[in-house]
């Protein structure tokens, strides 16, 4: 699992840790929604 996780994303396992790339990509999803919809919120003006 860890040698597939290193060829596609470049992840190391002795530097990364997967909780907090776990943490890192939801925070991102959240933070792109929350963007989305208050610009769609905006424009419907």
């Amino acid at each position: 699992m860890n040698s597939i996780l290193n060829k596609a994303f470049g992840f190391n396992p002795l530097v990364h840790k997967k909780s907090k790339e776990i943490t890192a990509g939801i925070t991102t999803f959240l933070t792109m929604s929350y963007i989305l919809a208050v610009r769609a919120h905006g424009r419907s003006d």
